[in-house]
């Protein structure tokens, strides 16, 4: 491998692993959002 190969391959897995964890946040935070507008969708708060 070429000098710095190693280096790339290991940042390329840890963004790709950060990529994974804010995917995974949004899915979180969209589920909330779903969640706190349920009762609005049901009439209740307004």
């Amino acid at each position: 491998m070429t000098p710095g190969t190693t280096d790339f391959i290991a940042k390329s897995k840890q963004l790709k692993e950060l990529e994974d964890r804010i995917n995974t946040f949004g899915t979180e935070m969209k589920g909330v959002g779903d969640a706190l507008d349920e009762p609005n969708k049901k009439g209740g708060r307004k």
